[in-house]
C-alpha cells in the first residue's frame, strides 16, 4: 500500500527507515545478506528507529538532519536535511516527537514523500483488544496527574496538544476523540469500539 511520508508512523514507519538504511549500504558497496533484503521486503526487518536514539542518531549525525521544535503547524517538532539522492534542495520530516520527525525527513529525503510499504504492515496496526490509553501511548500520548490536592489529570503529546480536566477518565475519554478526529482512516488503523 502507498502511504505518504508524512503520514507514516509504528512498524510503516521504521520499516520505510530500514529501507533507507539498506539501500545506503548498497549505495555505498556494502554487501547486504539476501535473507536480510528477503525478510525486509515481507515486512520483517524493522527495527524501532522511531523510538530508539541508539539506532537512529547516527542516521541523524550522518544523513545531516537538522531537529527544531516547529511553532509554525501542528506538529511539535519539525527536521529537514539537504536531499541530494533525490536532486531537491531539502527534506522535511514533522512529527509530535522528535525521532518521528527525523525518521520522516529520512526517508523523505531518500525515498520520496510517498512509500510503498508492505500490506502486512498497516494490517499490524489492529489495536483491537487495547484500552485507550493503550493505544493513547502508541500515538505519543501521555496521561499525567497534575494537582493531587484539585485533582486535575492532563493529557499531552509534546506540547502540539493537551487537555486539563478533573478525573482521569474524563481526559483519557477526550484524548481518543481527539485522536479520533485526527486519524485518517486511509492508512488502515483498526480501532476498538468502546
Amino acid at each position: 500500500m502507498k502511504i505518504k511520508t508524512a503520514d507514516l508512523i509504528g512498524p510503516p514507519l521504521n520499516w520505510a527507515v530500514a529501507k533507507c538504511e539498506l539501500q545506503h549500504l548498497q549505495n555505498n558497496g556494502d554487501r547486504v545478506k539476501e535473507w536480510v533484503l528477503e525478510q525486509h521486503a515481507q515486512g520483517l526487518h524493522k527495527p524501532d528507529y522511531s523510538e530508539d536514539w541508539m539506532l537512529m542518531g547516527p542516521i541523524i549525525q550522518r544523513e545531516e538532519i537538522s531537529l527544531n521544535r516547529d511553532n509554525e503547524t501542528s506538529y511539535s517538532w519539525a527536521a529537514w536535511t539537504p536531499a541530494p539522492l533525490r536532486d531537491e534542495s531539502e527534506a522535511f520530516g514533522y512529527g509530535n516527537l522528535p525521532l518521528i520527525a527525523a525518521c520522516r525527513c529520512c526517508v523523505e529525503s531518500i525515498l520520496g514523500d510517498e512509500v510503498e510499504v508492505p500490506d502486512c504492515l498497516i494490517e499490524s496496526n489492529d489495536f483491537t483488544g487495547k484500552s485507550k490509553i493503550e493505544i493513547l501511548r502508541s500515538f505519543g500520548y501521555e496521561v499525567t496527574k497534575v494537582d493531587a490536592k484539585f485533582k486535575s489529570y492532563i493529557v499531552e503529546d509534546s506540547e502540539a496538544f493537551s487537555i486539563i480536566t478533573e478525573t482521569e477518565d474524563e481526559a483519557i475519554d477526550e484524548a481518543y476523540q481527539f485522536l479520533m478526529d485526527e486519524v485518517d482512516p486511509d492508512l488502515g488503523y483498526i480501532f476498538p469500539s468502546f
